[in-house]
């Protein structure tokens, strides 16, 4: 019986090692939503998508469905944030806690190409920006709250309406944030207890 192959844009989010070669995957995908898929031999030395397929990296992965897990055949990686941030202990780290989030939140196979967007687009305003400690931490709270709100985990935004504009990331948003640090703090961790994962 044939299977069919999906391919889709996807952000690895995380993996776990199986077996002796085997790595089973965390992916965000833009066209199923949250798959757990296995890499055949992603940790021998000779494997073709070993390096297209790191943690905290987009790539565009093929796959098949199988009676009991989702199989990686294919993979060319598009993105590595992980190792573009190499300079930047500090936005790793932010990279890996989004990352961590969502892996957190997400919930099934379900396609969500909002939030895709709004990661992809988080990641890449990361990546291209300049920001000074107090700016990364003022990032990350937009970043958290706006994946939060387009989760379902934000109802009431109050004060914090003008993060919800689909415009993209800005330093100007930014500058928003900054004197309500301590309401976005309280907010986000409202919502996270209010997830209840």
């Amino acid at each position: 019986m044939a299977h069919h192959t999906y391919s889709t844009e996807s952000l690895i989010l995380g993996s776990t090692e199986l077996g002796e070669s085997n790595r089973f995957l965390s992916i965000f995908t833009h066209d199923l939503g949250l798959i757990r898929a296995v890499g055949k031999n992603l940790r021998g030395e000779n494997s073709k998508l070993r390096y297209h397929l790191q943690n905290y990296s987009f790539a565009h992965i093929s796959l098949v469905r199988g009676r009991d897990v989702w199989r990686i055949t294919g993979a060319h990686a598009s993105h590595s944030f992980y190792t573009t941030l190499y300079g930047s202990r500090e936005k790793q780290l932010v990279s890996i806690r989004i990352c961590a989030l969502l892996a957190r939140l997400l919930q099934g196979e379900e396609p969500d190409f909002e939030l895709f967007n709004i990661v992809s687009h988080g990641m890449i305003f990361l990546e291209q920006t300049r920001l000074d400690t107090e700016l990364l931490r003022d990032f990350e709270y937009i970043f958290v709250i706006r994946i939060l709100a387009r989760l379902g985990y934000v109802g009431d935004q109050g004060e914090f309406a003008p993060l919800f504009n689909p415009s993209l990331f800005s330093i100007k948003l930014l500058d928003f944030i900054a004197p309500r640090r301590s309401n976005a703090l309280a907010l986000i961790n409202r919502a996270l207890d209010a997830s209840g994962l």
